[in-house]
């Protein structure tokens, strides 16, 4: 299922264009991530902990798409890569109808409208997926941008999980959030 073609846009700036990510695009979802965990400290995951080449990027985009609950949205500004933004879809039968959420936008973009563009993307795509009915994410409590966003959009907060990250500077609570499909 495919949200947003090259032609369309998403967001509040015409020069944003927000797409499914297919597994031919492994290399540029596989950069993004790189660059997004050097050089923002948002990320769960650190720069030495990526490790994946282009082919098991390539083998990830495959089985997103394969789950039939899952996908992968590629943002971009004036044809640049900008942000990437997951959602991995439950395995379990009890949870096949949530989609638990990851999204990463370039420091270059932020304030630009790429986070609101892939938001809109993932929660279209939530609106028309006959399977799927929440979209759940974490966020870093020290991360006001992204959680006034992310209410913006519709998510509530669901509960906060103390001291969950480890920092050079400390421990920080993440923030559990979810949008909810009514049916």
């Amino acid at each position: 299922m495919s949200v947003a073609r090259p032609d369309n846009r998403q967001g509040d700036t015409p020069s944003v264009v927000v797409r499914e990510a297919t597994p031919d695009d492994a290399r540029v979802t596989l950069r993004l991530m790189e660059q997004l965990l050097r050089e923002t400290p948002f990320m769960l995951r650190m720069p030495e902990e990526q490790l994946d080449t282009v082919s098991d990027e390539r083998r990830f985009l495959r089985g997103l798409r394969a789950s039939g609950n899952s996908s992968a949205f590629l943002a971009f500004e004036h044809g640049e890569p900008a942000g990437l933004l997951v959602v991995t879809g439950g395995v379990l039968k009890r949870q096949r109808h949530v989609g638990h959420m990851g999204m990463g936008v370039l420091a270059d973009h932020w304030s630009r409208g790429i986070g609101s563009a892939l938001l809109n993307a993932a929660i279209d795509w939530l609106m028309h997926h006959p399977r799927l009915r929440k979209l759940s994410l974490q966020v870093y409590a020290n991360n006001p941008r992204a959680v006034a966003l992310y209410e913006q959009k519709g998510f509530r907060l669901e509960g906060r999980l103390v001291d969950e990250v480890r920092l050079d500077e400390g421990y920080v609570d993440m923030l559990q959030m979810a949008y909810l499909r009514h049916p």
